[in-house]
């Protein structure tokens, strides 16, 4: 069972890749009534659940976390990590989420209509052909329907991540498909760029950064100079912290609107039809989440072609919902617990861009950002909670600290 359970290690982050079966309405991750956020020192009064805030505590220690920050309320009530430590950390992916910030940024001083205005009105290469009705929806929501690979190495090689994202081939009708595309999401930086007149870099520092308190200033550039999208911003604990209480607030900080609410609320508790958890380069988190190998998901993978002894041994799971973990252990057991099945079946509905299971799910509670190496970033709005987790790079070094279960622990207090 030893790969069996690196695999249910991998539950956390597969649960944000899945496609979901949407089973609750859909709640807020913006509160009715905006605070302001304050920092003030630790140990604030809260209504956490004490033997959970401890389990998060030892967990984050286990995990060799440099950052671990819970507040209620807008008060700190953990900061647990390195007290020497002072640089900003690497953020990753959650770069694409404070980047679809600037763009509710833009709608609220009019420099956008909406999430709906087509890509090609900022990228004359798309005026013409297939890809000119693919909108920003499509862009933030990972359905623009673009050729990509699954990682982050051709994007990483590319000289100039924006021409690189405007050569991509359309290979699905737009909308119609989900998949995690760190290519197509350059292409925002064009946008803001356009529409703002500065670099999406310099907008984020002067329009959400500076309002916030947050005086660092670190964001990553591809060889042509424009700022990455993908990845690259770095933040300290703190200021993370400034962004997820910005999100709690209601995209508000005092009486300074500096998000449009509206466009937020949406981006961060509406997913779309092809996985109804991810937002606009915000996830969403459930109160509860089941994963299941159901008829469709079936249906699915035999009219593609996947391998029918794979399908045969995994169709002995149908329709039993599980924890993440669990599903996860059962799976491997499913296909033997041998590594070269397993790795056989997750490429192959890799490469087929097909899902490996359906997510049913609760109400929606909240929403978080993520990046690899294990950085996160948690809103729970009913609760007043934010919590972030941050990592150096040279600590994360294993599975065990990527941390992807730190949602689930957060959900806990």
């Amino acid at each position: 069972m030893i790969f069996g359970r690196q695999f249910a290690r991998m539950a956390g982050k597969a649960l944000t890749c899945g496609l979901g079966v949407c089973t609750a309405m859909v709640a807020g991750c913006t509160p009715d009534s905006p605070t302001a956020p304050t920092r003030p020192a630790t140990g604030a009064p809260h209504d956490l659940n004490p033997v959970a805030l401890d389990a998060l505590r030892a967990r984050s220690r286990q995990a060799a976390s440099d950052v671990l920050i819970v507040a209620q309320h807008g008060r700190v009530v953990v900061d647990d990590g390195d007290p020497a430590l002072s640089e900003p950390l690497p953020l990753m992916s959650i770069t694409k989420s404070i980047t679809a910030l600037a763009i509710g940024s833009l709608i609220r001083e009019g420099l956008l209509a909406s999430v709906e205005v087509e890509v090609a009105n900022f990228l004359p290469r798309w005026q013409v052909g297939n890809r000119s009705k693919i909108t920003l929806r499509h862009i933030l929501q990972h359905t623009s329907g673009l050729a990509a690979a699954p990682g982050t190495e051709d994007v990483y090689a590319s000289p100039d991540h924006v021409h690189y994202a405007s050569l991509a081939r359309l290979v699905a009708r737009p909308g119609e498909r989900f998949f995690y595309d760190n290519r197509a999401v350059a292409v925002l930086a064009q946008v803001v760029a356009v529409a703002a007149g500065m670099p999406l870099d310099q907008y984020v520092f002067e329009r959400l950064y500076a309002p916030l308190g947050i005086t660092t200033r670190s964001w990553g550039h591809d060889s042509s100079f424009q700022p990455m999208v993908m990845a690259g911003a770095r933040l300290t604990g703190r200021d993370l912290l400034a962004i997820g209480q910005l999100v709690l607030d209601g995209g508000k900080v005092g009486d300074r609107q500096l998000v449009d609410r509206d466009w937020l609320v949406e981006a961060t508790t509406s997913g779309s039809r092809a996985n109804p958890l991810h937002g606009q380069l915000w996830w969403m988190v459930p109160a509860y989440s089941r994963h299941v190998i159901d008829a469709e998901t079936l249906t699915a993978w035999r009219t593609a072609g996947v391998d029918p002894d794979l399908v045969a041994k995994l169709a002995r799971l149908q329709d039993r919902e599980l924890e993440p973990a669990e599903h996860a252990a059962a799976v491997a057991a499913a296909l033997d617990d041998e590594p070269a099945r397993i790795r056989e079946w997750l490429a192959q509905t890799r490469d087929r861009n097909l899902a490996t299971h359906a997510v049913r799910h609760g109400q929606i509670v909240g929403c978080h950002a993520s990046g690899s190496l294990g950085q996160h970033l948690v809103v729970l709005p009913a609760r007043g909670i934010v919590a972030v987790r941050l990592i150096r790079a040279e600590r994360s070094t294993g599975p065990e600290h990527a941390f992807h279960d730190f949602v689930p622990m957060v959900l806990r207090l």
